[in-house]
């Protein structure tokens, strides 16, 4: 598999909790977009950790790119794996192309209440115009 790993040491976490029973990690990557599939969607898998035997509660879930010109149009977020739960996830969309297509709306629900297991991942889709 290829992919990228973040590491947190475990000073930097424990300073986090010690502020209070939650800490937030926020990933900011810039790769280049994954190639689009038939149907123009575009798929990331997030790897999400643990902390002694618990997974971490995923909070908020944002979908955007850094180009002056907004492309993605429309994103869906579950958890994956082999004990997941297959409810989606809210996404929000950062820098969405004014006047794209509505996609008919599906129930989610906000990540922080999704059932997660320690080994469940975090896939990401989304589509839009050509980067």
């Amino acid at each position: 598999m290829a992919g990228v790993v973040a590491h947190v040491k475990e000073a930097q976490l424990r300073r986090a909790y010690a502020a209070g029973d939650v800490a937030v990690l926020r990933l900011r990557s810039l790769l280049m977009a994954p190639a689009a599939d038939a149907t123009g969607a575009r798929d990331v898998v997030v790897r999400l950790g643990i902390a002694g035997g618990s997974p971490l509660t995923v909070g908020r879930i944002q979908v955007g790119s850094l180009e002056a010109q907004p492309w993605i149009t429309r994103a869906e977020a579950v958890l994956c794996g082999p004990e997941a739960d297959p409810w989606p996830l809210a996404v929000t969309v950062i820098g969405k192309v004014a006047g794209a297509p509505k996609p008919p709306p599906k129930p989610t629900i906000a990540p922080e209440f999704a059932v997660r297991h320690a080994s469940d991942d975090l896939c990401i889709r989304w589509w839009g115009t050509s980067p």
